[in-house]
């Protein structure tokens, strides 16, 4: 769902999930655990989930 840089409502992640048959406090727990590449910004009163972009590695010195 949040593949190519999309951007998903929270609420309509867990929709989505619940469709599939994924319980929220399922949907939750991998969120938790997605924590260095699962961002998240709030837009008005509505929270949005990405993936993060990769940041490539410095160059060493």
């Amino acid at each position: 769902l949040l593949a190519d840089g999309k951007e998903l409502a929270s609420e309509d992640l867990v929709k989505a999930a619940a469709e599939a048959g994924i319980s929220e406090r399922t949907v939750q727990n991998a969120k938790r655990n997605m924590g260095g590449v699962l961002g998240a910004r709030r837009v008005g009163g509505q929270w949005y989930n990405f993936i993060k972009k990769k940041q490539p590695p410095e160059p060493a010195s």
